[in-house]
């Protein structure tokens, strides 16, 4: 038996990232809401349920490290990046990331970390 749903944001302004995502967490028994900004994200927040959320650290506007530095305290949040930097990582986990991911990265991983951050057990993966 299924237990409930977990809901994951994903928050990149890449449209074939954001489908990627999409596919892999609903794939693996998640509720998925998709944002193209982080402002986006948090205009919508309240209404979604998001429980984790998997963040690019370069996004129009608000960057994905000003947006795990405010939803932190709150909610379990794993960083992406395309470029690796060092400082970048470093800057991530000591704001309190649950996970740090170079793209591409490997989707179970990915999603495990994320399984993890919620403390969740009742996944189809």
């Amino acid at each position: 038996m299924r237990g409930p749903r977990h809901v994951v944001g994903v928050i990149d302004d890449d449209t074939s990232v954001r489908s990627a995502l999409l596919r892999l967490f609903r794939t693996a028994g998640f509720e998925v809401s998709v944002y193209a900004t982080a402002e986006e994200y948090l205009s919508q927040a309240e209404a979604n349920d998001v429980e984790c959320l998997v963040i690019d650290v370069r996004l129009p506007g608000m960057s994905g490290l000003e947006l795990l530095t405010q939803v932190r305290p709150t909610m379990p949040a794993l960083i992406m990046t395309a470029q690796e930097d060092n400082s970048v990582r470093e800057k991530a986990m000591a704001a309190g990331a649950a996970g740090f991911f170079l793209k591409p990265f490997d989707n179970r991983q990915l999603v495990s970390s994320v399984q993890h951050a919620i403390g969740a057990s009742d996944f189809d993966t």
